[in-house]
């Protein structure tokens, strides 16, 4: 990952949850960074621990261990002012819009509630905040007087979204925001989300499973299995060379991308291991074809190569 202004930084980050059949490792070990005006996509199958690590970055849930810096300052000792002053930096965008809002505010409710929290603007002046951010997503000012019921997926996720641009944010952790929405809806909502990247140079930490969108969106992928990121480079990178197996399994799922060829004939894509019982020593191992007598013993670290860093012993 290249080096600038790093606006969110995490550092080892863990978080592992203690259920009835053990330890379940959610997240183990994880280490990445997002400067500002960036937008670094996290790839992966579902399970694999995205979404636990967009909770840990935004504070939704405290971590095992480890570390989230905003601007070089650990966001899990922060308190009044401070946090305050983070909650309002960092926004999260969730994947389902139908749970995401009250049904029983208004949109005028929803979108009124950051700013009178942290009291951005006059009371008088709030409902001309919502009639603009409503515009700035594609809907009526008009439709702050309607409740969620009334609205289409599509429409709600751009309420989600004008929800998160009300406090003006420096970083947008949207996770997986397109998935439960229709083909046709989801190019919308990615082409809004393109433009406010722009306009107000936000920068995006991007959830996905779904590597056309991300090829598109994000300027850096992060590839995550069973919860430890097992290649990283510039997107352009990845989708030209890709270097895990586990990455070239995910890039062969996709018809409209040119297929990197395997050695050894086609990946396993079944039988995912449990994060309950995650395999010794690499743990892609009993699904790749290019496993080899070390997999099954080490653990690869993640090491640079040319312009990628990856975790396989094949490299």
């Amino acid at each position: 990952m290249s080096e600038g202004v790093k606006l969110i930084e995490v550092i080892d980050l863990k978080k592992h949850f203690k259920i009835h059949d053990g330890i379940l490792k959610a997240v183990d070990g994880v280490n990445l960074h997002v400067q500002r005006g960036e937008t670094v996509a996290l790839v992966g199958e579902s399970g694999c621990g995205k979404s636990t690590l967009a909770r840990l970055v935004v504070r939704l849930i405290e971590p095992t261990s480890g570390s989230v810096l905003f601007k070089g300052k650990e966001i899990f000792s922060l308190k009044g002012e401070e946090l305050g002053r983070f909650r309002r930096s960092v926004q999260i965008i969730f994947q389902d819009p139908f749970a995401s809002l009250n049904p029983r505010l208004s949109i005028l409710g929803t979108l009124s509630e950051p700013l009178r929290i942290h009291r951005l603007v006059e009371k008088k002046e709030i409902k001309d905040r919502v009639a603009e951010l409503l515009r700035s997503v594609g809907l009526s000012p008009d439709d702050m007087h309607k409740y969620p019921h009334e609205f289409s997926g599509g429409q709600r996720q751009r309420i989600c979204i004008a929800r998160a641009l009300s406090v003006n944010p420096e970083l947008i952790v949207a996770d997986e925001p397109l998935s439960s929405l229709d083909v046709s809806v989801q190019a919308q909502i990615l082409n809004l989300l393109h433009e406010l990247r722009t306009e107000q140079n936000l920068s995006f930490l991007f959830i996905s499973h779904d590597l056309r969108v991300v090829h598109y969106f994000s300027d850096y992928v992060m590839v995550m299995y069973l919860g430890r990121i097992v290649e990283e480079a510039p997107a352009e990178v990845l989708f030209s060379k890709p270097l895990h197996p586990y990455t070239v399994m995910l890039l062969e799922a996709i018809p409209s991308i040119t297929k990197p060829k395997t050695k050894k004939g086609p990946l396993i894509i079944d039988d995912i291991p449990s994060p309950l019982n995650i395999p010794s020593g690499c743990p892609f191992h009993p699904r790749c074809p290019e496993r080899f007598e070390p997999c099954d013993r080490i653990t690869p670290e993640l090491k640079p190569k040319e312009d990628s860093r990856v975790a396989c012993h094949l490299y």
